[in-house]
């Protein structure tokens, strides 16, 4: 009943709408080209939470996962990573 009353006083629920540390991590891991949901989960429960974490881990990245870190500012600054270019 108290959630209902806060829904009706303020509009929200304030537990919904707090992110907690496991689903802010994984959505940042998750932008990270070649990271799934399996592997993102795997590198929180090591303790990793930011993006220097997997850079000072590079054993638990795939060489995919790698290129995507790599390349992950690049991405989010609306540049594309380099293509491969096709000869002859």
């Amino acid at each position: 009943m108290l959630q209902i009353a806060e829904i009706i006083s303020t509009g929200t629920l304030r537990r919904i709408s707090q992110v907690d540390d496991l689903t802010q991590t994984i959505n940042l891991f998750s932008k990270v080209w070649g990271a799934g949901p399996h592997a993102c989960k795997k590198w929180f429960a090591k303790g990793y939470r930011t993006l220097d974490d997997l850079r000072a881990h590079t054993e638990d990245l795939t060489k995919q996962q790698l290129i995507g870190l790599q390349y992950f500012e690049v991405r989010r600054i609306g540049h594309s990573a380099p293509r491969m270019m096709h000869c002859c």
